[in-house]
This record gives structure tokens, C-alpha cells and sequence, in this order.
């Protein structure tokens, strides 16, 4: 291998890592902004999470909840606009009962890197504990196609627990 080819393959390496660690940033960026309490220092209210929210998002993003459960929760937003009325829907009412903790964790992480596209795909759980001491666990699978599209797909298994 010629000098000129190793630096080339080792440049369009470090590319791919680059752009993993970026796509691992903005996805744990977006879940970290979700939390509740928020725990970002500065932000006051739901509306300032809101428009942090709507940073990591391009003009022609979809947020979409895919499957027989998500269908019909979340459905499909298409555009910053209707992206940012779906997140006002959840955030921008009184929650009753009002939620003490919402967490978001990501495991089993996959991205793909090809040339100028990527997508990705992680299994999400999402514990979450109200003001009247009610638990739930979300369990379900993200998808970001390269689109750039949040899909939630069909969870696993959603469980409601009590304590």
C-alpha cells in the first residue's frame, strides 16, 4: 500500500468514527433532554427544553412511532412545526399525575456509516415514577434511518410495574 492509499484509508477511517460519535451525541443529546426532571443546568421550562429539543432536528425531519403500540400514542410528525407540536402535545400540559422521574437509557447500539449516510438502531428502556408513586418501564427499539427519522418500533415488552 502506498503511502498516498494508507493515508487516504486511514482519513475515510477517523470519517466514520467521527460521524458515530456525532450520531451517538445528538441521540444522547435528544434522550438526556427528555429526562425528567430535566436535569440541564439553565433550562427554566418545558418551552426552553422544547426549542433545545428542536435544535437536533432538520427542517424535513419525521419523528414517527411505528407498530401496533406506537401507532396509535405517538403517530407521525413530519417537519420541525409538526415535531415541535408533538413535543408542546406532552410537554406543554399539566401531566396529572405529574411525573417525579422519566429516564432514558440506550443499549445495544448499532450504526452504520456509508459515505455521506447512516442509520442507526438502539433498544431504548425508559423507567419513569409519578406523583402518585405509579412505576412504568418502556422497552422498545429506535431506529434512525438515514433519513434521519426517529422511529419508535415495536417494543419488546411494555410492562407496567408498581412498587
Amino acid at each position: 500500500m502506498t503511502d498516498e492509499a494508507l493515508m487516504a484509508s486511514l482519513v475515510q477511517r477517523i470519517e466514520v468514527l467521527e460521524a458515530e460519535a456525532d450520531i451517538r451525541r445528538i441521540q444522547a443529546r435528544y434522550m438526556f433532554l427528555c429526562d425528567t426532571p430535566n436535569p440541564e443546568f439553565g433550562v427554566g421550562d418545558d418551552s426552553h427544553r422544547i426549542d433545545l429539543i428542536m435544535e437536533l432536528y432538520s427542517e424535513d425531519a419525521v419523528w414517527e412511532g411505528v407498530g401496533e403500540y406506537y401507532d396509535h400514542q405517538f403517530g407521525r410528525a413530519e417537519g420541525q412545526a409538526e415535531i415541535r407540536r408533538h413535543f408542546e402535545g406532552f410537554w406543554g400540559r399539566k401531566q396529572d399525575p405529574a411525573l417525579l422521574l422519566n429516564a432514558h437509557y440506550l443499549t445495544s447500539e448499532q450504526i452504520h456509516v456509508d459515505g455521506d449516510e447512516a442509520s442507526g438502531q438502539w433498544i431504548h428502556m425508559q423507567p419513569w415514577r409519578s406523583m402518585e408513586d405509579r412505576t412504568n418501564t418502556h422497552r422498545e427499539r429506535l431506529h434512525r434511518p438515514p433519513a434521519g427519522e426517529l422511529r419508535r418500533e415495536l417494543p419488546f415488552d411494555v410492562g407496567t410495574d408498581r412498587p
